[in-house]
């Protein structure tokens, strides 16, 4: 979808959606960590070494979904699809888009 196709109004919405998206991650991830740290099934070397694979992973699934592409309206769509092919924005918010915009990112 050419920039000219992604309304302003969807780029308003996808600034908004974004940085929630965002901060629902971080928060998630931080709780991930925290029942790691917390896993008193472990040893701490073993809590340790699960936390350092926990921080890793979800440093690099981090960057496949916030910053794979360059946040422009050039590439408004592209970011929109990771965002929801990764789960990382709910139903909610991606009613808060055009009608056209929701059927292009549902049918890929």
């Amino acid at each position: 979808m050419p920039v000219k196709e992604f309304p302003d109004s969807d780029w308003k919405q996808l600034r908004k959606v974004y940085e929630a998206a965002f901060s629902r991650y971080c928060e998630t991830s931080l709780e991930e960590a925290r029942a790691v740290i917390e896993d008193a099934s472990l040893v701490p070397s073993d809590r340790f070494d699960a936390l350092c694979r926990k921080v890793k992973g979800k440093q690099k699934e981090l960057n496949s979904i916030f910053y794979t592409f360059n946040f422009s309206h050039s590439n408004a769509l592209m970011i929109l699809l990771a965002l929801y092919n990764w789960k990382v924005i709910t139903p909610e918010e991606l009613e808060l888009f055009t009608p056209t915009t929701q059927a292009r990112i549902r049918a890929v």
